[in-house]
Formats: structure tokens, C-alpha cells, sequence
């Protein structure tokens, strides 16, 4: 064979190149490819590794965008203990045959113990709206009714009764609060506890 040293065709068929060094085939191979192909090749594997980058950007992504929703959907209690995740829901876990109105919100809460709602409805309205979902006068949950408190207060010149209904006694006392929301006089805000309470029933 009279050529130039180089890389060429193998004689013995194999599909790869082996090199040439003017005198006699070497042990030397490599891809057999053409250039095109190895061009090709070589940009399918580039594009792989792109689009394999890009799917773990977006993945990671994903992840920091739905931490931040649990994050900013969770409440603290004043006393520092973690409330967990907010709900749509506009129901009292503690109180169950509770459900507030419409657009309600589930404003801060210590688990098992208090509730406070944000009620985008006005106070007198509100009072009447829980007043029918509660047994105001009778026994709940096998506790004795306790007594309905209100104490009047007046705000821009509109006087309200500050209401809250009780059932049961030290060992377990079930209240339900509303008061004017200070910030908006079309706003309430209703407190819903069950837990032990030392002064008991207060009548």
C-alpha cells in the first residue's frame, strides 16, 4: 500500500479507522465515523446533556417555589408553637358544626386549643350567623351550657355588645368570642377555644 501515514478504512472490515504510518498498519484504531456523523454525534450528545441541565434547573425550581407556599401558608401562635399550614376551609376544627362565612380567615391558632378568624362580615351580622349554627341555652358535646356574656362597647360612635357563649367548666370549656375587628367596622373577629380553663364557668 502506497499512502501517506494516517487514518483509514480498516482492512479487515471492522466499522472503526486504524492508522496507517506509511509502511504498515498499526494497532492503533478509532471511531470509524465520518466526520458528519461524529459532528452529529457529537451535538445529540451535547443537546442530551442540555436539555438533562435544564430538566434538573427546572426540578429545583419546583421545589423552592412549592416550599415557599408551605413556608408563607403556615402560621406561628403567639407563644412561638408552629400552627401549620392554613386551609381554605371556613370551618372550626375545634367547634366542627361551625362554619364561619364566606371568605373567612384563619387568622392565627394554637392546634387543639384556640382558633382566631378574620370574618369579612359586619358584627350584629355575624352574631346572628353563628348564633343559628350553635345550641345557644343547651348542653354541646355533653358539656353544660355555661352562660352567653355580652358587654357593650362603642366604636366611631356605633355602640356593639361584645358576645361570647360558653359551654362546660374548668375540666373543658368551649367558647366562642365575636368582637368588632378594630381595623374595619365590616370586619369581625371570631375566637374558638376548648381547653381547661381554672376560672371554669363564669356566669
Amino acid at each position: 500500500m502506497n499512502a501517506q501515514p494516517g487514518w483509514y478504512p480498516s482492512p479487515d472490515g471492522q466499522p472503526a479507522d486504524r492508522n496507517f504510518d506509511g509502511d504498515q498498519w498499526t494497532d492503533l484504531t478509532r471511531n470509524g465515523l465520518p466526520d458528519a456523523a461524529q459532528r452529529s454525534h457529537a451535538s445529540s450528545k451535547r443537546t442530551w446533556i442540555v436539555r438533562a441541565a435544564l430538566g434538573l434547573v427546572l426540578v429545583v425550581i419546583a421545589g423552592v417555589v412549592a416550599s415557599t407556599f408551605v413556608y408563607f401558608g403556615s402560621r406561628t401562635s403567639t407563644d412561638g408553637t408552629e400552627s401549620g399550614p392554613t386551609t381554605a376551609s371556613s370551618q372550626s376544627s375545634l367547634v366542627p358544626e361551625l362554619n364561619l362565612p364566606t371568605g373567612s380567615e384563619l387568622a392565627d391558632q394554637h392546634a387543639g386549643q384556640w382558633e382566631q378568624w378574620d370574618v369579612p362580615t359586619e358584627f350584629a351580622r355575624t352574631v346572628e350567623a353563628l348564633r343559628d349554627q350553635l345550641p345557644i341555652g343547651r348542653d354541646y358535646d355533653g358539656l353544660a351550657w355555661c352562660s352567653e356574656y355580652s358587654r357593650p362597647t362603642e366604636i366611631d360612635g356605633v355602640r356593639y355588645d361584645l358576645t361570647t357563649w360558653s359551654w362546660g367548666g374548668e375540666a373543658d370549656l368551649v367558647s366562642v368570642s365575636m368582637n368588632p375587628a378594630p381595623w374595619a367596622k365590616t370586619h369581625t373577629e371570631v375566637m374558638v377555644s376548648r381547653e381547661p380553663s381554672e376560672s371554669g364557668c363564669v356566669k
